[in-house]
């Protein structure tokens, strides 16, 4: 797609994995001087908003620091996944940058599940929704969704990182990042240690959304207290995977991680 000269273009986008610290990602990326990210985390433009209007999709980083960044760029977390999204990320730019970082796919899927559970997955069982829902079993098979990537965008173009090792070095992990997007590696995000989006109490957010209070479920997130409200808040059932889950989850999943494990060159046998 062209563009005019003195139209700031995207030439990053962070793609997913869904639950696996794209928030934090966001969060430490806006800080950095060289970096600029849309106000607003999750455009959904190349899945959900689709209308091959690139002028809309463009009007988010029409601003001045935009134009003066030196990487540029959005998050949303569902293109990776999602049908057409990384086809259309390509068809407007092939020479993109793409951040990917993957995550234990059981892992994901519960934490997946914890965030739902209040709303689109109220009434059922993790055990139900693992065996009834194909979309979150879908999300986990991050090989899958990688080989697509490959076939779109030049390797040196993908970056893959691990939520371990986001949780394990979180400063090691955003200097990868640093590098690869080509900013200063110097830079240290203030939210560096910081955990980001804890879900709290889902049903609150919903509401607190829906009324336009999204600041004080921040606050809440920020807060001291936040850790101790989720725990008493959440249902001792969803604190922790049954076994049978387990061996469900695995065997869908153990195809994937070895072919993931093969694809970036790293070993994932924590995940089997």
């Amino acid at each position: 797609m062209m563009v005019n000269n003195k139209q700031a273009s995207p030439n990053f986008i962070g793609v997913g994995s869904q639950r696996a610290g794209t928030t934090w990602l966001y969060n430490c990326l806006k800080e950095h001087p060289q970096i600029f990210l849309t106000k607003k985390k999750e455009l959904h433009f190349f899945d959900l908003n689709f209308n091959y209007n690139y002028e809309d999709y463009l009007h988010h980083f029409d601003t001045e620091e935009a134009r003066q960044a030196k990487a540029i760029g959005e998050i949303t977390p569902n293109y990776y996944q999602y049908p057409q999204a990384l086809d259309r990320i390509a068809e407007f730019d092939s020479e993109i940058k793409i951040i990917y970082i993957v995550r234990n796919p059981i892992e994901r899927a519960f934490s997946h599940y914890q965030l739902f559970s209040d709303n689109h997955f109220k009434g059922k069982s993790f055990s139900e929704i693992i065996r009834e829902n194909k979309n979150i079993i879908d999300l986990g098979l991050q090989a899958k969704h990688l080989s697509k990537m490959k076939s779109l965008f030049k390797f040196q173009n993908i970056l893959v990182l691990t939520y371990d090792d986001l949780c394990q070095n979180p400063d090691l992990f955003i200097r990868k990042v640093f590098n690869f997007l080509e900013v200063d590696e110097s830079f240290t995000p203030t939210k560096l240690n910081k955990r980001i989006n804890r879900v709290v109490l889902p049903r609150a957010q919903l509401f607190f959304t829906a009324i336009k209070m999204n600041w004080f479920i921040q606050w809440c997130k920020k807060s001291v207290f936040a850790e101790k409200i989720k725990n008493m808040a959440k249902p001792k059932k969803a604190n922790r995977i049954k076994n049978d889950d387990t061996r469900f989850l695995r065997k869908l999943f153990i195809d994937d991680i070895n072919l993931l494990e093969q694809s970036i060159n790293k070993d994932l046998s924590t995940w089997k």
